[in-house]
């Protein structure tokens, strides 16, 4: 009997002291936890195992991102207890479009790169996105039942990728925090926070809070040290995988197109490797001639087959400068089947045929023997030379192949071979004053050499 009461009395001493700490952590997943079917939608009510998440005006509904509109707010709660912790992990960093730094300053939250976290101890949070929208992926949601003690867990801050050091903060809102760099558990022995440390070499820091005696969960954030690839453009143009961590070096490249956010630059003015460079930050104003120098961390991709490459943590322009534009640009004379060697992707050519338009409506340009290609974007380029049976040059960039299609993207079209007469730009169209080459002023452009703007145009 006194066998059976010690082990009684030892069952109720566990089942205080496991509720004593008892606390869930609930994940809203946006590819999996959904709300509507792709829809903006007002008054957004998410709820799952106790928790909800209310936003005044977003999108839950894409299987992709939770997206909670810019001026409008979410608002977490649990339905029994306190939330203790929240963690945003959004698509882009810190206080970029879309980063977990667009929601307005709130006690309690920090964010580094593309991880947000708020903690402390309420029935309820509101977060507003007050500079942009957020969008996350993944919404962690920590709670403590009433009347429990429970130590928040700290957090950890710092670049998460850097090239020589970087510096790691530590932050808690209650207690003393202790920590590790080798991947083993913190535990009230290991070494105390005092002040911000330097890492200059990769690691995973982990860390708890301690105060009265009690532990937080442990937080735990991996830190890399980078050693990019050097390359330059013409490196990749045969690379069908993507690549981490490639520093571009800039060598009179230049800049033979730019349509919004994606720039395709070429290796050297004359050279025949080129790649787009979409949404990297490069100077405000780049421009088609532009000559460019320096280099750039970015990441390696394919944009329908084409060479691309795309920002990451470490991405910066300052690096890059633009050393002057060339008005004519060098372009490469080819025939369908030079395109498709693959050689010429990203790159200006020049291409001769029929432009006609196709069973779908849209144009292509036929070469003689009947091979097409076709012409996606800016149709009004050619648009007014379709199906009149003449040939024509056609400058263009070569866009894609998208479903095996190949794409030119057409930039000007020429009824004589622009690169036959040195030093001369050939055009249907131009604007200001024309003159031929005795010096009488023309009220349009016509057949052979004219002046305008002071540059020879050819028609």
């Amino acid at each position: 009997m006194i066998k059976t009461l010690r082990y009684s009395l030892l069952s109720l001493l566990v089942l205080v002291c496991g509720s004593a700490f008892a606390q869930k952590t609930v994940i809203f997943d946006a590819t999996v936890d959904s709300y509507g079917n792709n829809e903006n939608t007002d008054n957004i009510v998410l709820t799952k195992d106790g928790v909800t998440l209310a936003v005044t005006q977003g999108n839950f509904g894409n299987g992709k991102q939770f997206r909670i509109f810019k001026g409008h707010s979410i608002t977490v709660s649990a339905e029994s207890g306190n939330v203790t912790s929240i963690v945003f992990t959004c698509t882009a960093s810190n206080t970029t479009k879309y980063g977990p730094g667009c929601f307005a300053q709130l006690d309690g939250y920090t964010y580094d790169e593309k991880v947000g976290t708020w903690v402390g101890s309420a029935p309820e949070v509101t977060f507003s996105a007050e500079s942009n929208q957020v969008r996350a992926t993944k919404i962690e949601v920590t709670v403590a039942e009433s009347g429990q003690v429970i130590i928040s867990k700290p957090t950890v801050s710092g670049a998460e990728y850097f090239l020589e050091s970087t510096e790691v903060s530590l932050a808690a809102a209650e207690g003393d925090i202790y920590y590790t760099i080798d991947g083993t558990e913190p535990t009230a022995a290991s070494t105390k926070y005092e002040a911000p440390f330097t890492l200059d070499a990769s690691a995973t820091v982990k860390a708890i809070a301690v105060k009265d005696g009690k532990e937080s969960a442990v937080v735990e954030k991996a830190f890399e040290k980078v050693v990019p690839n050097d390359i330059v453009i013409g490196n990749v143009l045969f690379m069908d995988e993507p690549v981490k961590w490639q520093r571009v070096y800039f060598s009179n490249s230049q800049v033979v197109y730019v349509k919004g956010s994606q720039v395709y630059i070429r290796e050297a003015q004359s050279g025949s490797g080129a790649a787009i460079f979409y949404n990297v930050g490069l100077p405000a104003g780049i421009k088609r001639g532009d000559i460019l120098n320096g280099s750039i961390i970015v990441d390696y991709t394919l944009f329908n087959e084409m060479p691309e490459f795309i920002s990451n943590p470490l991405t910066d322009v300052s690096a890059v400068t633009i050393d002057g534009t060339e008005e004519i640009i060098p372009v490469s004379s080819v025939t369908i089947e030079d395109l498709e060697t693959g050689l010429y992707k990203c790159n200006d050519v020049l291409i001769q045929g029929q432009i006609v338009t196709g069973d779908d409506g849209k144009y292509y340009l036929q070469e003689e023997g009947g091979k097409t290609i076709l012409f996606y974007g800016n149709d009004e380029a050619v648009s007014e030379y379709a199906d009149n049976g003449k040939t024509y040059f056609v400058e263009s960039i070569y866009y894609g192949i998208y479903k095996g299609t190949y794409e030119l993207l057409p930039i000007s079209v020429y009824e004589n071979d622009p690169t036959a007469i040195s030093d001369v730009k050939a055009e249907t169209n131009a604007n200001g004053a024309i003159f031929n080459l005795a010096g009488q002023r023309m009220s349009k452009l016509s057949k052979g050499i004219n002046i305008v703007n002071g540059k020879k145009i050819i028609k």
